[in-house]
């Protein structure tokens, strides 16, 4: 006969401390898993949300940036998506141009450090010196770290990774600086359009009467180089004409913002004094077409602080009206 095998069982308290430590240790599992999971969606959806704020570029319409690098110098990008077209004008480091805010003439190399040393931020006073200079909207700069320079790399794939290398300072935002990259990437030197600055006679030597040698700006061939390669193309097509008006007391403003608008490439009608002082600048719209374009939305993203209206009577379709506030260094 065979014997019979006996399984011991164990006792009822045995069996239920067991399943009590094992419930336990699901449940405390479970709220690990749920903390990984939820810290998990907080971290993507802030890594989305810093990917998108402070965004300077819709992505479809043309966008002027600054790219400043101690061995290349300054390159002003007008990138136009839509045509895919890409112009760059370059500077050598050692062009002399006028400093926004009154700081006079510098090398454009050296914009950046007179900035920080002035504590005024270096990229945005090199941003506001060229929009003054070429007299168009400027809205993003790059600046490369003095101790990155040199990179052979410093190209169009680096501004999507120049925050997280920092080796740069934008005032871009990460989805800006990414998009850029994807566009830019896929040119070829074909598409690509380079102006020499030095090669130019934009700055004209003139000798004073003391026999002192300067060096004077010709804006008039500034001007013809702005609108040849730095107009925005969807503003031309839109065909729209604008006049602008003097509500300060500083004589010629209006001549000076309507280099601008005629650059940025809007029609150009007239320019005149007011005849009375105004606080506040106003840009105003003849209708619904006009208010809606992009010439009149890019005016408001390059000068924030303009009051809009509707004005239906006007023979213009916008009219730019300068008060004490108004300020091409913004």
């Amino acid at each position: 006969m065979k014997k019979k095998k006996f399984i011991k069982k164990l006792p009822a308290w045995k069996v239920k401390s067991f399943q009590k430590r094992q419930t336990k240790l699901k449940e405390i599992l479970l709220r690990i898993f749920t903390l990984v999971v939820f810290f998990g969606l907080i971290s993507i959806i802030f890594f989305i949300s810093n990917l998108f704020k402070n965004s300077l570029w819709d992505g479809k319409n043309q966008i002027n940036l600054i790219i400043h690098d101690t061995n290349q110098g300054v390159l002003f990008y007008s990138f136009h998506p839509r045509e895919k077209v890409l112009n760059i004008i370059v500077f050598a480091a050692d062009t002399h141009i006028p400093v926004a805010g009154g700081f006079g003439e510098y090398p454009i190399g050296n914009i950046v450090k007179l900035g920080d040393l002035e504590k005024v931020g270096g990229g945005e006073l090199l941003r506001l010196s060229l929009q003054e200079f070429l007299a168009v909207p400027v809205e993003g700069v790059i600046v490369n770290q003095p101790d990155k320079a040199g990179n052979p790399s410093f190209n169009a794939w680096l501004y999507s990774w120049c925050r997280f290398k920092k080796s740069c300072t934008t005032n871009l935002a990460n989805w800006d600086l990414f998009r850029l990259g994807i566009e830019l990437k896929q040119f070829h030197a074909g598409q690509i359009k380079k102006i020499d600055f030095a090669s130019t006679e934009f700055i004209e030597a003139k000798v004073l009467p003391d026999g002192t040698t300067i060096s004077k700006p010709n804006y008039l061939k500034i001007d013809g180089l702005s609108l040849e390669y730095l107009s925005d193309l969807a503003v031309i097509k839109e065909n729209l004409t604008v006049k602008v008006f003097n509500g300060t007391r500083k004589p010629g403003f209006a001549d000076h913002v309507g280099r601008l608008l005629k650059n940025m490439g809007l029609k150009l009608i007239n320019t005149s004094d007011l005849g009375e002082e105004r606080q506040k600048s106003v840009l105003r719209y003849k209708n619904q077409e006009a208010k809606e374009s992009l010439a009149c939305q890019r005016l408001q993203k390059t000068f924030p602080y303009l009051e809009i209206e509707e004005k239906q009577d006007m023979e213009e379709d916008l009219s730019l009206i300068l008060g004490d506030n108004f300020n091409l260094l913004h």
